[in-house]
């Protein structure tokens, strides 16, 4: 699966394959069609 990485701050955002997390008890796992990012300046 594709995730966006955030490794700190100041970092810019990368694209990174992940494997995909299985949910443990109590989780749930989504599927994002779109998500955005804005930064105040």
């Amino acid at each position: 699966m594709r995730a966006v990485v955030l490794e700190g701050p100041q970092k810019s955002l990368k694209i990174e394959e992940r494997k995909r997390p299985n949910p443990g008890p109590g989780e749930v796992l989504l599927r994002v069609h779109a998500c955005e990012y804005a930064t105040a300046t």
